[in-house]
């Protein structure tokens, strides 16, 4: 018989999580034109994945840093009661940024499908411009 150790991101993960908080690109293009603040919008990618491209108002905070709890304390201190929403390339690191951040205690929505779900979208757009 096999045993499975759990480790730090395995305990805090559930599988419904994937899928529970997740917000579409259309969802996020909403948000972002209706110009609200209510809400903090986080790119967990490296610095250069950022610097070649990233969504509008999204703020650099690497999973580099979110692992270690750099990033984790400058989350908590810009949300100032605003709603989370993180965004890798494909959805992954953002997943397990939040399982981080839940053991911190904060929630918040992953962009289902990531940048290049919200480049999908762009793309559809300007195709039927």
């Amino acid at each position: 018989m096999m045993t499975l150790k759990l480790n730090q991101f395995s305990r805090n993960f559930s599988f419904l999580d994937l899928f529970s908080s997740q917000i579409s690109a259309q969802e996020l293009n909403i948000l972002i034109q209706s110009q609200t603040d209510r809400f903090l919008l986080i790119d967990v990618r490296s610095q250069s994945e950022y610097e070649q491209d990233h969504i509008p108002q999204a703020v650099l905070i690497p999973l580099t840093e979110i692992e270690p709890g750099k990033g984790i304390e400058q989350i908590q201190l810009a949300l100032r009661g605003r709603r989370l929403i993180a965004y890798c390339t494909v959805g992954k690191r953002s997943q397990k940024a939040f399982c981080l951040l839940k053991s911190a205690g904060i929630s918040g929505l992953n962009l289902k499908g990531g940048i290049r779900a919200w480049h999908r979208l762009v793309e559809s757009a300007q195709a039927k411009a």
